[in-house]
């Protein structure tokens, strides 16, 4: 289904523009200001603009209101009016010039196309600002368009912020860079600025009105830097710590970094230490330096060589020509670390470990003098130090012997402590691994996940990412009633429905490659089986390439198509065939690239017709959003094809809502997938299906992003006699 990319609410920024003559001011002030502060509550007819370039901008459509809303006076836009100024956009911020707009606004909810401000008159010589679901929700300029990375949530307050020069878009939310994009900006003067929507010339309709408030507007004929931006919306102390506030630091010898909030600085006042009330209070102990500002205003000063284990307490005053205080500053805190053992192998918190595995090994922390090695089923032991498997190993040991054979479907802790001589001891972090379950002739589990939509939203990647930490260390957990109970068992591995990506951008499909891997080397533990989908660009994308180079090195196949992208496998006899998007021949733009050709050559190749099957694609049979997406012809033609053959279950993705259903009498999943990740005012939702086929029964159960359970359902599996398992 269409994921819709970031929904950035808010461009607000937008793009304010406006007005008539210039007149003679200060170099550093604004073209246009439009602050609500300056306004009567109540109905708004005409809001005025200060700044070097004056005029009125006045209300079409129906009247707005000028209200307190939480804590700022603002303008309150319904999505059916808007302001449009009396004069034309001037040429200081029309073709290609460099130029910043910044804002306050609130809007009332992301959703549909909501405008902030324009400018320019035709669509390809007009920019667009707003908020909103689609890829430019930050910015539209004709064809062009940029995104917020991390799109600011409805129904809070944000200051936003655009700056442009030389082919080069910078986004600052709440004062922050948010994302930064190449691209050229050409609108076009003599048409009106218009706020809260965007018009035609000549054409009294509007469109994207935009819901929400606004508090102000300022748009400027230069770019501005960081500083400026943070004092714009009210903030001007120090900031861009380094080390950043909240760091574990692995360098003892640190020297503290920061850019002044104020172009007036002249000295500033560093307090330092673990005292942090000291610092807090800005006590004489706690000064570390008092230097001049310099002239980029970026400071730095060494903060000698510290200890590790300890949290360390910093601020920046900034003083005035003549002494006197700018601003107090933030208090920063980082923790300098007591170089703990690392890179644990197995590695911690995953499941299917092999019990023929011998030794552990780890990475020893950089001030090692000796180390202590805790292992056992025991957690309380491993953690209260009496497990012990080795001391007084030298600095330099890497690895040690296991004192036993493991264990199938047993978990362990360990542990590597270390003494540090001189410097505090580093107890080192607990971790955790479970081995495999003992293999049992017929019994299969596998995971089944889709949609990931990799390049949404900044939010998808964590998302996943926590997704993927829960599968490998899922094994062992009790099933829900509903599929039968038992523990979830060590999965053969997981297959991906597609929709890997959200463009079939190349980095995107890399995002992909990093978190799951191949055979389990990376994030994911367990070999991964993916399906392209309609997100993942055409048969020359970097999605379909990369299948086609993956599946050279996936040594478990038994069959891949001639041109290199769908393929089948075995587990415990089960014949699994991916043809990807969906069975079909060729047609654009969601190519299957003869898909069905493959699925009648690997039905002809079972061993019979009793072997059961499962087929694996991305477009499914739900009536709510598949059904569009391929003919029906193809349908009908899958159900000829496999008719006669023991099709056990289809597993598909695409629809993005869970489902659980029939089609032509074969169960149907449709696997959990990514939900509300460009909705920044809610939690993203995933998830994913366990799958475990035993005695006759294939129980389902969906497994949520929040790690309880969902939908669920038990089957019966027809193992016909006779088949191999």
């Amino acid at each position: 289904m269409r994921a819709q990319r970031a929904s950035s609410w808010c461009a607000v920024l937008a793009a304010a523009m406006l007005l008539p003559a210039l007149r003679p001011c200060a170099a550093q002030e604004p073209l246009v200001v439009l602050d609500a502060e300056r306004l009567r509550p109540g109905p708004l007819s005409v809001w005025h603009s200060g700044g070097r370039l004056e005029g009125p901008f006045a209300v079409e459509g129906e009247t707005p209101a000028v209200e307190l809303v939480d804590g700022r006076k603002a303008v309150v836009f319904s999505g059916k009016q808007f302001l449009r100024s009396a004069a034309p956009a001037p040429p200081e911020i029309s073709g290609g010039r460099a130029f910043s707009v910044a804002a306050w606004v609130q809007p009332a909810r992301v959703t549909g196309r909501q405008v902030i401000a324009s400018w320019g008159a035709r669509r390809d010589d007009r920019i667009e600002f707003g908020c909103g679901r689609g890829r430019g929700n930050a910015l539209t300029a004709g064809r062009t368009s940029a995104g917020f990375a991390r799109t600011p949530p409805a129904g809070q307050w944000h200051h936003l912020a655009f700056t442009y020069r030389d082919g080069h878009l910078c986004i600052y939310i709440d004062g922050e860079p948010d994302s930064v994009h190449k691209l050229k900006l050409t609108p076009e003067t003599g048409f009106p600025l218009v706020v809260a929507a965007v018009r035609d010339a000549g054409d009294a309709r509007f469109a994207g009105g935009f819901r929400g408030a606004l508090a102000a507007l300022r748009i400027w004929d230069r770019e501005l830097c960081h500083r400026e931006i943070r004092n714009d919306m009210g903030l001007f102390g120090a900031f861009g710590p380094q080390p950043a506030d909240g760091a574990v630091c692995d360098e003892r010898r640190i020297a503290l970094r920061w850019h002044d909030g104020l172009d007036r600085t002249a000295r500033c006042r560093v307090f330092f230490g673990t005292d942090r009330s000291a610092v807090e209070a800005m006590n004489a102990r706690a000064l570390l330096a008092e230097l001049p500002a310099s002239h980029d205003h970026r400071g730095e000063v060494a903060a000698g060589t510290l200890t590790p284990g300890l949290t360390y307490a910093w601020r920046v005053e900034q003083l005035a020509a003549d002494g006197s205080r700018l601003d107090a500053g933030k208090v920063w805190t980082f923790r300098v670390s007591e170089g703990p053992a690392s890179a644990p192998l197995p590695r911690t918190n995953v499941a299917g470990v092999p019990v023929d595995t011998r030794r552990l090994s780890w990475k020893p922390g950089r001030y090692a003098r000796s180390q202590t090695v805790y292992f056992g089923t025991d957690r309380e032991a491993v953690n209260a130090g009496s497990a012990v498997l080795a001391a007084g190993l030298p600095p330099s040991q890497t690895d040690i012997a296991l004192p036993a054979p493991l264990e199938h479907g047993r978990t362990y802790y360990w542990r590597v402590a270390q003494d540090n001589g001189e410097l505090p001891p580093a107890a080192g972090q607990l971790w955790t691994f479970r081995t495999e379950d003992m293999p049992v002739p017929g019994h299969l589990t596998f995971f089944v996940v889709s949609d990931t939509h990799y390049g949404l939203d900044w939010r998808v990647e964590p998302a996943v990412q926590q997704l993927i930490d829960d599968m490998n260390f899922l094994p062992g957990t009790a099933l829900p009633p509903g599929a039968g109970g038992g523990i979830v068992r060590t999965p053969r591995g997981v297959i991906h429905l597609g929709d890997i990506t959200n463009d079939g951008k190349a980095d995107q499909w890399q995002a992909f490659v990093r978190d799951f891997g191949l055979k389990g080397e990376a994030r994911l533990a367990y070999p991964v089986y993916e399906l392209f989908g309609n997100h993942d660009g055409g048969a020359a994308g970097a999605v379909r390439k990369g299948i086609i180079e993956r599946n050279r090195a996936r040594a478990s196949l038994t069959a891949v198509s001639s041109n290199g992208l769908h393929y089948a496998w075995e587990w415990e006899g089960i014949r699994f065939i991916n043809v990807n998007i969906s069975p079909g021949p060729t047609t654009r733009p969601y190519d299957p690239q003869h898909s069905s050709d493959f699925l009648r050559d690997q039905l002809a190749r079972l061993r019979d017709r009793n072997q059961p099957v499962i087929l694996l694609q991305h477009f499914g049979f739900d009536k709510r959003e598949s059904l569009r997406w391929w003919p029906e012809e193809w349908r009908k033609a899958l159900s000829r094809t496999i008719a006669g053959f023991n099709v056990a279950a289809i597993f598909h993705g695409h629809d993005h809502e869970t489902d659980i259903y029939a089609w032509n009498g074969i169960d149907v999943f449709d696997a959990p997938h990514v939900r509300d990740a460009d909705v920044p005012e809610r939690p993203v939702r995933h998830g994913y299906f366990v799958v475990q086929i035993a005695d006759g029964r294939m129980a389902v159960a969906e497994r949520r992003l929040d790690r309880q359970w969902g939908m669920a359902c038990l089957r019966t599996f027809n193992w016909t006699k006779g088949t191999e398992k």
